[in-house]
């Protein structure tokens, strides 16, 4: 995305801790603290919204799962207040604290049973469904085996207070199941939220509720400013006499996005553009906190002060597999070879060559250690640098008979993913491609919530929201190439690596197909990867991996189930990615980073608030 405000300078003052000071403060709850988190969001569903880091950043800081990982890897208690497992009826009962919804009311365990059957209704695709496989009858249930929804072993205790979990395998791995809880896709979601809608903005509010440390108060795309408040019921017992600040100290997290000229949500005049403009470059001179979308030269320029952390994702093209240009895993390997992923982390500054398909910080079994780790115990898949030159690559696509075709390369429209895919684009066009680039922001969405929503002459009456465009494209299937991160989802690698089989992958039963046939089987019409890759040796590879218990002999299996996968090529892993931030520590103090490489604010403190607040309206 092109930038409009350069950061270079502001980034300048940032790190050595020199501003200049108005004197415009007000009085507030808490520090209000101006901060450039992601560029645009356009839904805040956390079960979905899987494909774009910077999306699952602000994701972390609406909602929380039952557990938490720390930067060392280790599970806390989140939404949990405690848990105990019972050895001999293989069951974990999980005690939730008292917390409330951003609306007020109580967080209860009907949330979290109603989110998890959410991800694991057939008729549903969400690949992070399969972090709850171990779950008794859960896999059955997705993947239309004859299990129902109310056959799923979870259910309600203490009054709706706690919730009781049964596993299918009575030797389940207690330890690796809870670390899956950590994954945000396994928050509760609110009812509310769901039916009405409000996952995704219509451009100027979204009203979702969460039950994180921070809610939605002001959205506006088109002006570009998007404020968290905090979220005052946050662990905060009914009766409590604490102070809300004592759970989440930032009373705000105020953020002013750049706007392109060509890419604004309604048509501004010359006039209101250049007072726009001016709002955002007021932001920047009150921002103490950058991550994400910084441009590519400021990124450099802050590569020694920033603070970097490995992510549990990897920036992964995906093919359409049924495309015939891209049918032949031969075809797919050689436009893979013919990539320099070290020249690739020189364009973007916080990434790493990626070396497979799943990136650093996945365990191999039972440690965090990196000695230990899946990457580390699986080796180099893929070589960091290209592996076939320009001509050696069009010899060996003219042996194959290779047809050159027109294609189209879809990626989110944001400045390291547009320097990456014109990278690929020039190599590509070398070996005699034609390749068209794609960059998209939001797709438009009509909903009609009932069938009663009609205006007086009986037609419907819609109302227009606006969600990823990205997220959507990849889930339809509807692409050439896409590129996406590729989350990770936990610790274990079996979650993301079931993403790629056609049968366990989350995607649930095409019901559409199974009604308009006479073949009532439901397992035969389970929607297949969005890459359309189908090999049945991968797909019981995977199948003998949910099925073992022990970690140890699971990673096994798993690593054969990645080398398959790099062999075959369907997504071309590129670069492992890196979250990253710019902060004027001078000021800022209290931030942590969990394990997936997310930034907390909730213990953030800002020293001298007052000088930095930001009066969006002005």
């Amino acid at each position: 995305m092109k930038r409009i405000v350069s950061f270079l300078l502001l980034l300048t003052l940032l790190l050595t801790g020199v501003l200049s000071f108005s004197s415009c403060g007000t009085e507030d709850d808490g520090a209000q603290i101006s901060v450039y988190l992601t560029d645009r969001v356009w839904g805040f569903d956390p079960a979905a919204d899987v494909t774009d880091d910077s999306v699952q950043s602000v994701m972390y800081l609406l909602y929380e799962p039952l557990f938490s990982l720390d930067d060392d890897g280790d599970v806390h208690p989140a939404l949990a207040k405690k848990y105990d497992y019972d050895k001999e009826t293989a069951t974990l009962t999980v005690t939730l604290r008292e917390t409330y919804w951003s609306s007020g009311a109580r967080v209860l365990a009907s949330d979290v049973i109603y989110a998890w059957k959410r991800l694991l209704n057939p008729g549903n695709s969400f690949s992070t469904a399969t972090l709850l496989y171990d779950i008794r009858n859960a896999k059955s249930i997705k993947n239309g085996g004859g299990a129902l929804l109310d056959d799923l072993g979870v259910y309600e205790a203490d009054m709706g207070t706690a919730l009781t979990i049964a596993f299918e395998d009575p030797d389940t791995d207690v330890d690796a199941f809870l670390r899956n809880l950590t994954n945000i896709a396994t928050a509760p979601v609110n009812y509310r939220s769901v039916e009405g809608q409000p996952f995704w903005s219509n451009g100027t509010s979204s009203v979702c509720y969460t039950n994180g440390p921070f809610k939605i108060r002001d959205l506006d795309n088109s002006e570009g400013y998007f404020t968290l408040a905090r979220n005052d019921g946050y662990h905060r017992e009914e009766e409590s006499k604490k102070a809300v600040d004592y759970f989440v100290l930032p009373y705000f997290l105020r953020t002013q996005w750049n706007i392109d000229s060509d890419t604004t949500d309604t048509a501004h005049t010359e006039e209101q553009y250049d007072i726009l403009m001016q709002k955002v470059t007021k932001a920047a001179e009150k921002t103490v906190f950058y991550m994400a979308e910084l441009s590519l030269t400021d990124r450099a320029a802050a590569q020694k002060d920033a603070e970097v952390n490995d992510s549990l994702s990897t920036y992964t093209y995906v093919f359409d597999t049924t495309n015939p240009l891209f049918e032949s895993s031969e075809v797919r390997t050689v436009l893979s070879k013919v990539l320099d992923r070290e020249y690739m982390v020189s364009l973007v500054t916080f990434a790493k060559p990626a070396t497979g398909f799943v990136s650093y910080g996945v365990w191999n079994a039972t440690s965090s250690s990196k000695s230990q780790s899946f990457r580390k115990k699986g080796g180099d898949l893929i070589s960091p640098n290209a592996e076939l030159s320009t001509a050696d690559a069009k010899a060996q696509l003219d042996a194959l008979g290779a047809e050159r075709g027109a294609f189209t390369l879809t990626y989110q429209q944001r400045e390291d993913a547009r320097a990456i895919a014109e990278y690929v684009k020039g190599q590509w066009e070398a070996l005699g491609y034609t390749v068209t680039l794609e960059p998209i922001t939001y797709y438009t969405y009509q909903y009609q919530k009932d069938n009663n929503t009609v205006d007086e002459d009986g037609n419907p009456i819609y109302t227009t929201y606006h969600t990823s465009a990205l997220q959507y494209r990849y889930a339809k299937g509807d692409f050439d190439v896409i590129g996406i991160d590729y989350q990770m989802m936990s610790t274990n690698a079996v979650a993301v690596l079931a993403t790629m089989t056609s049968d366990q992958n989350g995607n649930g039963v095409d019901y559409e197909k199974l009604n308009q046939s006479a073949d009532k089987n439901a397992e035969s019409y389970l929607r297949g990867n969005a890459a359309g890759y189908a090999n049945s040796t991968y797909n019981e590879l995977i199948a003998t991996a949910l099925q073992t218990a022990n970690l140890k002999d699971r990673a096994a299996v798993l690593h054969q189930a990645e080398e398959l996968l790099i062999s075959d090529m369907p997504v071309i892993p590129l670069l492992f990615n890196q979250s990253f931030y710019v902060a004027n520590t001078s000021y800022l103090k209290g931030l942590e980073v969990n394990y997936y490489g997310y930034t907390l604010f909730t213990d953030a403190k800002l020293k001298k608030y007052q000088y930095f607040y930001l009066d969006v309206e002005s």
